[in-house]
């Protein structure tokens, strides 16, 4: 019997999808505007194990400091598609501009007490933007109070590894400050990340896709996407086949205290703010993968996102962190 699936051309790409007008389209609206906030990765998609994929991305410096002001913005544009179906979405363009904005910034947690959803708002982004997995429910829009934690994978995104073959990718997100130990942040957000995804597969990895099963309809899917995402969610014989997947956002700190910034060009800074954060992540690849198999989780496909920040005696990792929703909220 011959499959009901064919390809279709998508941002350059190709969409295993049911008709033309199925195809699923990421829901982030200023993708090269964020990606333009980063300097090209350092690491893109580096293979630290077959199913292991892990890019190292910088911000780009202003006066000795990243670009926070800018990436604020951007997140905040961001904030939109990420908390919103697509439904609620679409109403920015029946001018419910004050409403939705409202419900976006009800969303996210008191600054005071948040405890990352920053980090969430940066996954999503990168998860659309540089591997183009389009969400499929982000958790940020079920939360009925602002105080609620968001429980279980941060989002669900859905991406083609080839025709007919796609990842069921659930989101996690950790930034991570300091300890007494320099440079120990890395390290603690990689073990903190593989800890919450063995969590997350122990308590069922079946019920995040019945969240998202019960939920499509709130997302503005077509007839024909919902059909083709059903046959994903929900395996048939034709259908094409479906791995679960994890992409991890793992924030860290350099700390940059005590470089003799005023002796520095701007160029000499940013080269050495490279070196560092590069040869702090590749000393850390043997350790991901021996978390991985100590958590049970070798099988498993990651995708995983290294993003540094800067410590020094204006900023650090959990002022950034608290930043991002004060921007938004």
């Amino acid at each position: 019997m011959d499959s009901i699936y064919s390809e279709h051309s998508l941002s350059g790409g190709v969409m295993w999808m049911t008709h033309d007008e199925s195809r699923l389209r990421i829901s982030l609206k200023n993708s090269d505007q964020f990606l333009a906030l980063f300097h090209p990765p350092l690491l893109d998609r580096h293979k630290v194990a077959p199913k292991v994929d892990l890019s190292l991305f910088v911000l780009k410096i202003d006066g000795g400091e990243f670009d926070y002001d800018n990436l604020y913005k951007q997140l905040g544009n961001a904030s939109y598609a990420y908390v919103l179906s697509r439904v609620k979405f679409a109403g920015l363009e029946q001018g419910n501009v004050h409403e939705l904005t409202k419900a976006v910034q009800g969303s996210f947690r008191a600054v005071r007490i948040n405890d990352g959803e920053g980090g969430e708002l940066l996954l999503y982004c990168f998860l659309e933007s540089h591997l183009g997995a389009p969400k499929l429910l982000s958790k940020m829009e079920l939360k009925t109070d602002n105080n609620d934690y968001v429980k279980g994978a941060d989002g669900l995104h859905l991406l083609q590894v080839q025709p007919g073959e796609f990842h069921l990718i659930y989101g996690e997100s950790k930034m991570i400050a300091d300890s007494t130990e320099r440079g120990s942040s890395f390290r603690k957000a990689i073990a903190d990340a593989i800890s919450s995804v063995k969590k997350l597969r122990t308590t069922g990895l079946s019920n995040e896709v019945n969240l998202v099963d019960s939920n499509l309809m709130k997302e503005a899917f077509s007839g024909a996407e919902l059909a083709f995402l059903k046959s994903v969610l929900v395996p048939t014989r034709n259908g094409p086949a479906k791995e679960s997947a994890f992409g991890l956002l793992l924030g860290f700190e350099i700390d940059t205290g005590d470089w003799p910034l005023i002796e520095m060009t701007a160029g000499q800074f940013s080269e050495r703010v490279h070196t560092e954060v590069q040869a702090m992540v590749e000393a850390r690849f043997e350790y991901i993968k021996d978390q991985l198999v100590n958590a049970g989780l070798e099988g498993f496909h990651f995708y995983i996102w290294a993003i540094p920040f800067i410590k020094n005696g204006a900023t650090n990792i959990d002022s950034v962190r608290k930043s991002i929703v004060g921007y938004i909220a």
